[in-house]
């Protein structure tokens, strides 16, 4: 029998999505959920063109709802 993993929970970007729009959605108790987002997603900010709190995501960003498992 195959070993399952535990794997973070995601969500694809909507069309002109922000993080602070996934943040108020994914993170809504969280006052600081754009910071806490991009800190979970360092992927977003080494992109060639990076993703700041309030810029548009692509709909094949990957973004990264929970902190990184142990």
């Amino acid at each position: 029998m195959p070993i399952v993993s535990p794997r973070r929970r995601y969500v694809f970007a909507a069309t002109g999505e922000t993080i602070n729009d996934i943040a108020a959605r994914e993170l809504p108790d969280d006052p600081d959920g754009p910071a806490t987002l991009m800190a979970w997603n360092l992927h977003l900010s080494l992109r060639r063109q990076p993703v700041g709190v309030d810029g548009p995501l692509l709909g094949s960003d990957l973004v990264y709802v929970e902190p990184p498992l142990p």
